[in-house]
């Protein structure tokens, strides 16, 4: 919510997927974005089946994602998408110097105007077990569709030419 304020002149959008759909109904996820003032279009609660869940965040954006109920961690990271697809940063929100970041990159990266194809961006992208020049030249993330809390599908597409924020949690 707060990041949300801070962002508040910027034209993006945020999506929250929860990691924990068996209890995160629609109608959960409705009350719960009701509690942080957040609104369609700009703030999207997701959820699906688990393994489309698990999938998406363990392939596209290296963040880890239980089998189990009790296994389910939201994580701290913010995970920033560009206007065009591309995988761009991820931020910690419980860190105040990696938000100070987020708000500048955001600016940034809202800020473009063509798509940056033959750039590799240095991030501050940490999985262990991969080697750095992985984590310096991601790539564009897959399209991928979820259900909204108003249970329909909604297609990653959607966000082209659009900045966007996404992260993991459970309510």
């Amino acid at each position: 919510g707060k990041i949300n304020e801070q962002l508040r002149d910027q034209e993006l959008s945020f999506l929250s997927i929860t990691v924990d759909p068996a209890n995160d109904s629609p109608e959960v996820l409705n009350r719960y974005a009701q509690d942080f003032g957040a609104s369609p279009p700009r703030w999207l609660f997701l959820t699906d089946q688990p393994y489309k869940i698990k999938q998406l965040g363990e392939q596209v954006f290296e963040v880890p994602i239980g089998n189990n109920p009790e296994d389910h961690t939201h994580t701290e990271d913010l995970l920033l998408v560009d206007k065009w697809g591309r995988f761009r940063d991820r931020f910690r929100w419980s860190d105040p110097a990696d938000v100070k970041r987020l708000n500048q990159i955001v600016k940034q990266v809202c800020a473009e105007t063509e798509p940056p194809l033959e750039q590799t961006f240095r991030t501050r992208n940490v999985v262990a077990g991969q080697p750095p020049i992985n984590l310096n030249t991601r790539q564009w993330v897959r399209e991928f569709h979820l259900t909204d809390s108003d249970e329909k599908t909604f297609y990653s597409r959607e966000l082209t030419g659009q900045v966007w924020i996404g992260n993991f949690f459970f309510t």
